[in-house]
């Protein structure tokens, strides 16, 4: 059966989006050669990549059909992929409320932070 999406659904789609753009968009104003950024799940926009021009930017998700740098689940230990301490900056929208433990997601996004 087909799911029809609302008019009402689709407009604050629209302005959660922009938001998030916006935001990210603010972020790199830190752009710079050097700095490292981690971008979780940004498959279905162009997120970091988009703003950020100089830094080095990975990506994480969860599918690994998504040819993200990493693929790994955001609420387990990853540290056997991903280095404590590795990147400056991590963007991460549109994902913890789609995980099964988002307080587990929070203290790993913690971990890989400098």
């Amino acid at each position: 059966m087909k799911q029809l999406i609302s008019e009402f659904d689709k407009r604050h789609l629209e302005i959660i989006r922009n938001s998030v753009k916006s935001l990210i968009k603010e972020a790199a104003k830190l752009d710079k050669e050097g700095l490292k950024v981690l971008d979780i799940a940004p498959q279905i926009y162009n997120g970091a990549s988009e703003f950020f021009k100089k830094s080095e930017i990975s990506t994480l998700d969860i599918d690994i059909k998504s040819e993200a740098t990493y693929s790994a689940d955001i609420c387990n230990d990853n540290s056997l992929i991903i280095p404590s301490n590795h990147f400056d900056i991590v963007i991460c929208t549109e994902v913890l409320e789609h995980t099964l433990n988002p307080f587990n997601a929070s203290k790993e996004i913690h971990r890989i932070l400098k």
